[in-house]
């Protein structure tokens, strides 16, 4: 699943998800409590404000929204799970996106708030930090201070995978790299490339295959690539004879694994 703030084209997918979503807590819809979901961009696009959309195969199955609830509070709201994406981890990774969010935005404490029955949406929060503040009209409101699980610094992304490969491999690494798997090779600057090796880059993927003299490959070790139609990939796969093997193990996400020419272990999956 990959969350990004609601786009262009979207905001009637969002909608609708969300309603869904009030309509199975309340039993009926009082869309004079809704404002924010008539222009969800527009209503959103303000100061300590945020509306996230989770993307798995190209539909919305997760939303989750940030407002100001007063000075250095932020209220998360608008948490709805499309109802096949429920149990694998969606709503959990959806809240951890906003307080990261929240914490961008300055916010020293977030609020948050469900039905009083509704057991695993209290569990999921006290699970994630949240403490019950008070009960009130068949609600429970919760909180957690945010602001202590800030860094003085904060990791970005993951700039670059390595692989090790022995000496003189360097045409197998691009047979593989580029010509399977579709990889770009990119030029190395000039002062590293005495040290042999190939970079590779996919979208904002790369992978730097280093020589290592003594090389032994990584059997247990290993990066995971997140991709969009694992089946398409498998079927290239077969095409090449690349050999793979298949695993269920993990909650909501299709997989494989599968070794590079030099024997390194390589993770491909699909969230869905």
């Amino acid at each position: 699943m990959r969350i990004t703030a609601v786009q262009n084209g979207q905001e009637e997918e969002a909608r609708d998800l969300v309603l869904a979503g009030m309509k199975e807590r309340f039993g009926v819809l009082d869309h004079s409590f809704n404002q924010d979901l008539q222009k969800i961009r527009t209503f959103y696009n303000r100061p300590g404000y945020v509306f996230l959309t989770g993307i798995s195969q190209g539909q919305i199955v997760c939303t989750g929204a940030i407002t100001n609830e007063c000075e250095g509070v932020g209220r998360i709201q608008r948490m709805s799970v499309s109802e096949g994406h429920r149990r694998k981890g969606c709503a959990k990774r959806m809240l951890h996106e906003l307080e990261k969010h929240g914490l961008r935005m300055g916010y020293k404490r977030m609020v948050i708030e469900t039905n009083d029955d509704w057991t695993s949406a209290i569990s999921l929060y006290q699970n994630s930090g949240y403490s019950v503040e008070r009960y009130e009209a068949g609600c429970v409101h919760m909180i957690k201070n945010v602001e202590g699980t800030k860094m003085p610094f904060e990791f970005k992304r993951i700039d670059h995978v390595q692989l090790a490969a022995p000496k003189g491999s360097e045409e197998e690494a691009r047979r593989f790299f580029a010509g399977v798997l579709g990889f770009e090779e990119v030029e190395k600057p000039e002062v590293l490339r005495k040290r042999g090796g190939a970079w590779f880059e996919f979208g904002s993927i790369q992978v730097h295959i280093g020589v290592e003299e003594s090389f032994s490959p990584a059997k247990k070790a290993h990066p995971a690539f997140e991709i969009d139609n694992l089946d398409g990939l498998i079927e290239h796969l077969d095409h090449h004879a690349v050999s793979y093997k298949k695993d269920e193990d993990l909650p909501g996400a299709k997989r494989i694994y599968l070794d590079d020419p030099f024997g390194n272990r390589l993770e491909i999956l699909e969230w869905i």
